[in-house]
């Protein structure tokens, strides 16, 4: 995993842009842009654009566009443009996609969050606190305690990413909007996603393809070291290193704990009968004043007479019952590898958000499950206590997390250890997009026969 990414853009949007009932489309970052707009160049100033030919249309391409302006190229001849990400494209310099980005400066590298919603295209720019203002000698006494800080913390780093603290939400405000009635299409092509107003405006970004790639070495060793006689690898994975999420029985659990780590129940303790009676103040006996004459007692008939029945005499069994024994630890149902991991010096979650969890650069599965006994939890539970030393391996026969086994065997025996093992009846293998964010982010997905799934984010 790569902890120093930044949270991704579904995940902020879905927190700081959307409103009660708002639903998210999708939300990209974006740094760069330029104009592709008639009568405009591309940085804004008044003069015919090169570039706006072929892109000004509805429904066409990026044109021109793509081998200039995107390349680093353009109107101006500069070789050292900032590669753009996105365009504006319109017909006239009062087009309506000119005027929601003329608070921004084109050419320039400036983090901003796009997102369509069900009601609204939105831009957001990251809002930074200011410092607040200091004296020359606080500002000297805080310069002091920064040394200090410096010496002492010997937590890692992972760019604005903390051990052992969760990853920040970053503060984006919304700085222009475009309502829903304004937006007449979103189309997208193979590299590219177009949003057309309603007066033939609009903005076009480039979007990268996130193909999941095969691995030449893993699938080498797996081949040769994993798999039986007969068998066909299907997928192999590198280390995943990262956090299991997912919501298991109902209950949403970041990270995942594996079940056989978890402290065990406390044992039924007997009550003593002064906790099962309540304690109650009963009246004393009263005496009498005047002392009564002695009744001659008369024998009382029970209030539920048995007859006299004849009864066996109670049997003495030939040979003595053995006396029970105590209940004997049980065997976790999942067993993990005796390794010795210390603790993970990684950053937290962020605040979970389900849809979104691709976004966050900590975590490197989800599993979804109607228990914690099913099928994709076990494999869960090993990729939550391995750290990235566990693997996944699917063959035509079965699915496994796979160990080197010279992590827990001082003499291995062999080159891999599965754990997990499941048969391939009982799942199904499919890639398929995780979350809102774009360029979308292909997973790869375990569908099991008894309704939970596992997602896993390749590296």
């Amino acid at each position: 995993m790569i902890f120093s990414a930044p949270l991704g853009p579904g995940h902020v949007a879905r927190q700081q842009v959307c409103r009660a009932g708002e639903v998210l489309q999708w939300a990209m970052y974006r740094q760069t842009f330029y104009y592709a707009v008639d009568g405009l160049d591309r940085l804004g100033a008044p003069g015919r654009s090169l570039v706006s030919r072929g892109v000004s249309a509805v429904g066409r391409g990026v044109g021109d566009f793509a081998l200039t302006a995107l390349g680093g190229g353009g109107d101006s001849a500069d070789d050292k443009a900032p590669v753009a990400d996105h365009l504006v494209f319109g017909s006239s310099r009062d087009c309506l996609a000119a005027r929601v980005v003329s608070a921004f400066e084109p050419g320039k590298r400036v983090d901003r969050l796009w997102a369509l919603t069900s009601d609204r295209l939105v831009v957001c720019a990251r809002h930074a606190a200011a410092p607040a203002p200091s004296s020359f000698l606080g500002k000297a006494i805080g310069f002091g305690k920064d040394v200090g800080k410096i010496l002492t913390d010997n937590r890692r780093k992972y760019g604005e990413h903390l051990e052992g603290e969760p990853v920040a939400v970053p503060d984006f405000r919304v700085v222009a909007e475009v309502p829903r009635a304004q937006i007449a299409d979103v189309q997208s092509a193979l590299g590219s996603l177009r949003v057309v107003l309603v007066d033939g405006s609009g903005f076009e970004f480039s979007l990268e393809d996130s193909s999941i790639s095969v691995d030449e070495v893993v699938t080498k060793e797996l081949t040769k070291f994993w798999l039986r006689r007969g068998e066909r690898l299907v997928l192999g994975l590198p280390p995943i290193v990262g956090y299991v999420g997912g919501v298991v029985g109902g209950s949403l659990q970041v990270p995942w704990t594996p079940t056989s780590l978890r402290p065990p129940l406390e044992p039924h303790k007997p009550q003593t009968p002064s906790s099962l009676m309540p304690p109650l103040e009963l009246d004393k006996p009263q005496t009498p004043s005047s002392p009564t004459p002695p009744q001659q007692d008369r024998p009382r008939t029970p209030p539920n007479h048995m007859p006299p029945l004849q009864l066996d005499k109670p049997r003495t069994p030939s040979s003595p019952m053995p006396p029970l024994e105590p209940d004997k630890p049980r065997t976790p149902p999942n067993p993990m590898p005796p390794l010795e991991l210390g603790k993970p010096r990684w950053p937290l979650p962020a605040v979970p958000s389900p849809p979104d969890w691709i976004d966050d650069p900590t975590l490197g599965y989800w599993v979804t499950a109607p228990s914690a006994t099913s099928l994709a939890v076990q494999l869960a539970d090993h990729f939550a206590f391995s750290r990235g030393n566990g693997r996944l391996a699917v063959s035509d026969q079965r699915v496994a997390v796979v160990y080197p086994t010279h992590l827990f065997e001082a003499k291995p025996s062999s080159v891999f250890t599965s754990f997990a093992e499941i048969p391939s009846s009982a799942f199904r293998l499919e890639t398929s997009f995780a979350g809102v964010s774009l360029p979308a982010r292909r997973v790869v997905s375990l569908r099991f026969a008894d309704g939970s799934s596992l997602d896993l984010r390749p590296q």
